[in-house]
């Protein structure tokens, strides 16, 4: 026992095969598309016949969906793991929306900033 009074115990700690794969998936596949659409706009970039208003965007949201798509990647591998009491009774996770909506949109925004200093004008 702790000075507390509180019975000390180490968690016992299980994953979830499926969202675990749920989670790698959603990763690899967000890459990709960000991946594609980086290169597809950089490819116009090159071209002088194919310049528009688009191209910047495109990129953005590239790097946005990439930054996303590890957010989504963190959160269901985070929802996988599943905690045990040494009285064998699991442990709730709780999710702050506030935070979880916030921490999407800063990596949305900072995603698409950080292809700015380095876009052609």
């Amino acid at each position: 026992m702790n000075p507390m009074g509180a019975i000390e115990c180490e968690y016992e700690r299980t994953f979830s095969a499926p969202l675990q794969v749920l989670g790698y998936v959603t990763s690899v596949f967000g890459a990709s598309v960000a991946l594609l659409l980086i290169r597809h706009a950089i490819r116009a970039f090159n071209h002088p016949n194919h310049k528009n208003k688009w191209q910047k965007p495109v990129v953005q949201t590239g790097l946005s969906i990439g930054a996303n798509a590890v957010w989504c990647q963190n959160l269901v591998g985070m929802q996988s793991m599943l905690l045990i009491t040494c009285e064998d009774e699991p442990v709730e996770l709780h999710w702050n929306t506030g935070i979880m909506v916030g921490s999407f949109f800063l990596g949305a925004i900072f995603g698409s900033m950080s292809m700015m200093p380095v876009m052609p004008s």
